[in-house]
């Protein structure tokens, strides 16, 4: 009984980390992930053997964003202490050097893991997004803003990539409009800082270059006036162009979805300033945005 004890608590406790460590970027990263495959689904007429990709997508999936969770954060721990107080470091159910160790065992199982079922060119970019990531959170690690909204573009790319990959063996999907992922890495680029508005005092301890630490006083202000522009702007003209070039109804309700949620990101980057309402900014309305963008320009794809 006892070792059945000691058994439980150990699972609890791992399942309480991966829950912590899962958590605040969940709807970015594994939503991301579900919408890009959600979407490419409903395309495509047949699958073959959904149940074996259904497991490769869910190793896929749980496998990056585990992967860059884990190093992140163990590369933010004074950031984190500051504001993500919760994550397990900071919250002491994990120490730096045990997180490292995570981390490279991770690393190097996660990619064999996926080999095993068969998903080589998956396995390869899944490889790509650790490789980006130590680039940009590890060595050299650049410290412009501009960084900061690149990475979020380049590992989104290796994110639909690695989608197509695996939908590419059950199914006839030809793969992305490279027009397309163009478009959502640069609404990512121009927007995505959207996310450092409520961090900007901890990244500023840690001497982070975000975009907002950047800019201070009117410049600042006038960065959430513009970043505003920019999403409606967009929001609009995607609107027009699927208007324009497709025959599907399944864009027209994520149409509206996109452009109501734009607007409301909008209205809130214009109206709030505390930090706890640009975090629900970020997480409650332009994150689902981006999803219902993500799915929308997906739908759209003019290579099938």
């Amino acid at each position: 009984m006892n070792i059945l004890a000691a058994l439980r608590n150990a699972a609890m406790h791992e399942l309480d980390i991966t829950r912590r460590l899962l958590s605040s970027n969940a709807s970015a990263s594994l939503g991301f992930l579900i919408c890009v495959f959600a979407a490419r689904l409903i395309l495509v007429p047949v699958v073959h053997d959904p149940m074996l990709l259904l497991l490769r997508f869910s190793l896929a999936a749980f496998t990056a964003a585990y992967g860059f969770d884990i190093c992140q954060q163990t590369m933010s721990v004074e950031e984190d202490r500051q504001n993500k107080p919760a994550r397990p470091i900071p919250a002491g159910l994990l120490s730096v050097n045990a997180a490292v160790r995570r981390w490279a065992l991770w690393w190097t199982i996660s990619p064999l893991a996926l080999l095993a079922t068969g998903a080589i060119r998956a396995s390869c970019f899944l490889v790509c997004s650790f490789a980006w990531t130590y680039f940009c959170y590890v060595w050299p690690g650049p410290r412009h803003w501009l960084f900061k909204n690149l990475f979020t573009a380049v590992h989104q790319f290796f994110f639909v990539r690695l989608v197509d990959s695996l939908l590419g063996l059950h199914t006839s999907f030809p793969g992305t409009s490279v027009i397309l992922e163009a478009t959502y890495a640069m609404w990512i680029l121009s927007t995505i800082h959207v996310q450092d508005f409520h961090d900007v005092e901890g990244d500023r301890n840690i001497g982070r270059r975000t975009l907002p630490v950047t800019l201070e006083g009117p410049l600042l202000a006038m960065l959430r006036v513009v970043t505003a522009q920019i999403l409606v702007l967009f929001a609009i003209f995607a609107s027009i162009y699927g208007h324009r070039n497709s025959d599907s109804w399944a864009t027209t309700p994520f149409a509206v979805l996109q452009l109501a949620g734009a607007s409301a990101t909008s209205l809130r980057l214009l109206c709030t300033e505390s930090l706890e309402e640009a975090e629900k900014t970020y997480k409650m309305f332009y994150v689902p945005t981006g999803l219902a963008l993500v799915v929308y320009l997906s739908l759209l794809n003019p290579s099938f």
